[in-house]
């Protein structure tokens, strides 16, 4: 008696479909497929070779013959073909991602119809598809090959090869899924004509055996036959190659007043000049970028920093930790001579130094976050008061002791922080009188992270309460601002010699 395994490769081999689909139909799955009649042979599935029609390519029903051989070769080929494009990166890993063309999921569904009507319901149950997914067989097979000619190991971190694969017809057929649910499809308005388009996520919820009437379900039957006389393989349209992620941690120093951090952009027009992010970036991709980072289009770079300062707050002392996250990136590795060669390249700018640059793991990137309502930041002052400095003032001022202050988000920043009343911990204030004048003070504050230290100063209108102006009880206003130490030891110091 024939085992259940062996009828459905039965079926499926006489509808015309290669070997390999025959394997995923029968959940083969990873290293199965690289030797599909071995693979098909411990399963105990008895076959025969398929037949080969002189000058004409049988075409699979379910892959389009991107499991042939010829189809296999031809991918290889072309990415070995196009290897210097991968030798321009200094990673030797590598990582596939596919884009296939719809028809495949409209075959798949067809022979999942087919295998319903053959052998019953429980090919439908709780709606799990019937077969190893052609990506995942693809992959399988791939791997093995494109390591072996690109000399590399498969990893998750390494360079992305995405390789499209188009079919012929495939926007006709799509059209011919609009008439089976209409309701599920996009008008989208190009320039010359209405385009119709669905995404994948959509055909996969929505066509689903359970979804679909007996009248759809034969709708949807005819598509690949109507076709079927002009139809051709899938092939490989295009290899687009996408070098790994890295993220430059260190710490910068600004010791400008009109360099803001990020780029700041209003109404699509921008409000500084320069910014700190620019600036580093600007260096970085000369030596990282594989094409150059667009600040203000690209997703390929990502700045990240514990906290931020104002435009015309300097940040100074050991400087403020930040990250940079940059994809399509040329190396994975940073030299203590090219560490330094990108350090003197930003303090060039005379706005920015930059120390302990390092390539840091992805898992690192907790510590940026961490503590951010609890770590210690420190500032230096420079304060005028409304009268002159007395002993009592200055005694109010100085002190050692923890106190809590509220502070409603300040009118300033409430464009892009929601409006709170925030307790923040005031750890302790030194006090010394100016020897230019007698209303002019250098205060040093300790504070909880997140306090806003302007409005601590004057108050804003009893906003912040208590303010050091309220604690002083006279009008007390802030001339400049500096972030002289930020309480945490990431990245780790890096110990450089400098080269001669």
């Amino acid at each position: 008696m024939e085992s259940q395994k062996q009828k459905i490769f039965n079926f499926l081999f006489e509808k015309g479909c290669c070997l390999t689909c025959c394997l995923r139909y029968l959940r083969g799955y990873g290293s199965a497929f690289v030797n599909v009649k071995e693979s098909l042979s411990k399963m105990g599935i008895s076959f025969s070779e398929p037949k080969e029609v002189e000058n004409k390519e049988t075409l699979c029903p379910a892959c389009l013959n991107l499991f042939s051989e010829k189809s296999l070769l031809n991918v290889v080929k072309r990415i070995s073909r196009d290897g210097s494009q991968y030798e321009k990166y200094d990673c030797r890993k590598i990582v596939i991602a596919l884009s296939l063309p719809v028809g495949l999921d409209i075959r798949q569904l067809c022979l999942w119809l087919l295998m319903i009507r053959e052998f019953g319901e429980e090919s439908v149950k709780n709606d799990e598809h019937p077969d190893t997914s052609v990506k995942d067989a693809l992959r399988a097979i791939l791997i093995p090959r494109l390591c072996e000619v690109l000399k590399s190991t498969y990893d998750r971190e390494g360079v992305t090869l995405n390789l499209t694969f188009t079919y012929p017809f495939e926007g006709e057929e799509v059209l011919e899924l609009e008439h089976i649910k209409p309701s599920i499809f996009q008008q989208i308005k190009g320039r010359k004509k209405m385009k119709t388009e669905i995404n994948r996520t959509a055909f996969e919820k929505n066509f689903l055996p359970t979804k679909l009437s007996q009248e759809q379900s034969d709708k949807l039957l005819r598509i690949p036959s109507i076709y079927a006389k002009e139809a051709g393989p899938a092939i490989m349209e295009t290899v687009n190659l996408v070098g790994p992620t890295i993220f430059l941690a260190g710490r910068y120093q600004k010791f400008s007043r009109t360099v803001c951090q990020t780029p700041w952009i209003l109404q699509n027009e921008v409000s500084v000049l320069n910014s700190v992010q620019e600036i580093i970036v600007s260096s970085l991709n000369r030596h990282f970028a594989n094409n150059q980072w667009n600040l203000e289009t690209d997703s390929f770079v990502r700045f990240s920093a514990s906290g931020r300062e104002d435009v015309d707050v300097r940040c100074l002392g050991r400087g403020r930790p930040f990250v940079i996250e940059a994809s399509d990136s040329l190396k994975t590795t940073l030299s203590d001579e090219l560490a330094l060669r990108i350090e003197s390249e930003i303090a060039q700018s005379g706005a920015v130094n930059v120390s302990d640059l390092q390539i840091v793991d992805r898992k690192q990137l907790v510590h940026l976050k961490e503590g951010e309502e609890t770590k210690k930041k420190m500032y230096r002052a420079l304060c005028l008061l409304e009268f002159p400095a007395t002993a009592s003032v200055m005694q109010k001022l100085n002190t050692s002791e923890p106190f809590t202050i509220n502070q409603l988000t300040p009118i300033r920043v409430l464009h892009r922080r929601p409006f709170l009343k925030r307790p923040r911990v005031i750890y302790s204030v030194k006090a010394r009188l100016s020897k230019e004048h007698n209303r002019l003070l250098v205060l040093d504050i300790q504070t909880q992270a997140g306090t806003y230290v302007k409005e601590l100063v004057h108050g804003e209108f009893g906003r912040t309460e208590p303010s050091l102006a309220s604690i002083v009880g006279q009008k007390m206003d802030i001339l400049s601002l500096d972030v002289t130490d930020i309480d945490i030891d990431w990245p780790k110091p890096v110990q450089r010699n400098p080269v001669a």
